[in-house]
């Protein structure tokens, strides 16, 4: 991974904890994205200095992959911010409902505790 790629991954995983969970990451196992007005703001200004430090060429394209993880990173940031300062997609998101169990899921499945009536670990 080459150093712009690493503490993106790792403030991406933070923010987009079940994304972490479903990858692996136990870190953040216990952690929902925060929907507040405030991690709103803070998602917005990660895609937002993600996409300025990649169009400001403040990053490496040295070879054919790395260049290939750049249009992927600048894709996911637009779209990213398309969907929550554009669109504010996360207010009429109803799959957003399903956050509780999920995150009780993803622990369940970390925890190895998925054999019925093993929850009390959680």
């Amino acid at each position: 991974m080459s150093v712009w790629q690493a503490p993106f991954f790792r403030e991406y995983l933070a923010l987009h904890p079940e994304e972490a969970s479903t990858l692996g990451v136990r870190e953040h196992a216990s952690s929902l994205t925060d929907l507040s007005p405030q991690g709103i703001e803070r998602l917005i200004a990660f895609f937002e200095r993600a996409l300025a430090e990649l169009a400001a060429g403040r990053v490496s394209t040295g070879n054919e992959q790395e260049r290939l993880d750049i249009r992927a990173v600048t894709s996911l940031a637009s779209f990213a911010l398309h969907e929550l300062r554009d669109r504010c997609s996360y207010r009429t998101n109803l799959e957003l409902s399903s956050f509780p169990h999920a995150i009780l899921a993803h622990q369940s499945a970390h925890a190895g505790v998925l054999r019925a009536g093993k929850y009390e670990h959680i």
